[in-house]
């Protein structure tokens, strides 16, 4: 074998080990916790309840102290706190994740048509979006939740997602203005190629790390969002859910109450434990979408 053929073999062999995306995001040792949490909270929301026994009311033992029988305690009516948390779970969610894919769906379209389309589609997307960033978000969020007032897990994202989209739709129509003019879409113009092959070929993947991100920050938006109405009481009352376990721990005196501290710090440890894992989970996207990210 000569020189040549071994430079060329070499060559092979380095691109054979360019790592995968997957690959990449591993490394991230904050994305590997944030998945590992991420994954975790979805074992214990959907599997959780086929193997750990629901709550039962017991009036002798209101918010009884952690034991073998209850780790977390008891709650207001004697239920098990952590089966209380597991039980909550898996309606949170699907109310934040539904809540980020209908916010980022509607940003994306928006986003998108009102930079590529130019003209009266384009103005009057903006101007619709430019209207709803001009409403304060979480008053008409309280104000629909309010009238609404339904708990199905659908209805209650709609409502969270109301306003999400505006500011995201903004931002990518900034993004697809810039790349509007740049030459690979120019090529495409002039090759004769669809709106549609541009919009989803060209555009759409230097979108990408944008969107994902925005939809991990988009979950946790919405999970702060779903708990504070269900905290304030504008939701109908769920017997399973984080926010109604802090409204009836502070309402029953919080940290005051040295047999109620369990209680009450069982949502919001769980709250921050899930928030930190959609933060680390986003370092991770980052890592494989942004190549200025990737570690040499």
């Amino acid at each position: 074998m000569n020189s040549q053929d071994k430079g060329v073999e070499k060559k092979s062999g380095q691109k054979s080990q360019n790592p995968s995306s997957f690959t990449v995001f591993w490394r991230n040792k904050y994305a590997r916790i944030g998945l590992i949490i991420t994954v975790g909270f979805f074992v214990m929301g959907f599997i959780g309840p086929l193997v750990y026994p629901a709550p039962k009311i017991d009036l002798t033992e209101i918010f009884a102290p952690p034991s073998l029988a209850h780790p977390l305690g008891t709650d207001y009516l004697g239920r098990d706190t952590l089966g209380d948390i597991i039980y909550g779970t898996g309606y949170i969610l699907e109310v934040t994740f539904i809540a980020a894919l209908i916010g980022t769906g509607i940003g994306v379209a928006i986003g998108i048509a009102s930079g590529y389309f130019r003209g009266a589609v384009g103005s009057l997307l903006m101007a619709i979006t430019d209207i709803v960033l001009t409403i304060p978000g979480m008053i008409l969020i309280l104000v629909v939740a309010s009238v609404v007032r339904s708990g199905n897990p659908l209805i209650v994202a709609g409502v969270l997602s109301v306003t999400a989209w505006a500011g995201f739709a903004r931002a990518i129509r900034s993004q697809i203005l810039s790349l509007r003019s740049s030459i690979f879409v120019e090529e495409a113009r002039l090759l004769n190629l669809s709106s549609f092959h541009i919009i989803f070929k060209e555009l759409m993947p230097n979108v990408m790390s944008y969107t994902a991100i925005n939809f991990i920050f988009s979950v946790q938006g919405a999970l702060f969002a779903s708990v504070g109405l269900y905290f304030l009481g504008v939701l109908p009352f769920s017997a399973y859910n984080w926010g109604v376990m802090l409204s009836e721990a502070t309402s029953f005196g919080g940290f005051l109450a040295p047999s109620l501290a369990v209680y009450l710090i069982s949502p919001i440890a769980v709250i921050t434990l899930f928030t930190v894992g959609l933060i680390y989970l986003s370092f991770g996207i980052d890592e494989v979408f942004n190549p200025r990210t990737r570690r040499r």
